[in-house]
């Protein structure tokens, strides 16, 4: 069974972090999506959440990573 890498990224990709799905599941409680993408390979699914974040869950070999990317300062 593959596991679970959680990550944070900047929007730009330029900087990301390791955290724990724990860090993942507080930041995206009590959100609404907003929509939904699918990547045309059937890697990659996008939510966009209702706080201007996003979450991304893309099938890797090694294993599935999910990553949030906070919204964008304002």
């Amino acid at each position: 069974m593959n596991k679970f890498s959680y990550m944070t990224s900047t929007n730009d990709g330029k900087a990301t972090g390791v955290v724990n799905g724990d860090y993942i599941a507080s930041k995206i409680a009590n959100r609404t999506v907003g929509m939904i993408a699918l990547a045309d390979d059937d890697t990659m699914i996008n939510f966009s959440l209702s706080d201007g974040s996003h979450i991304k869950f893309r099938l890797r070999p090694h294993a599935a990573e999910v990553v949030y990317y906070a919204p964008d300062p304002k």
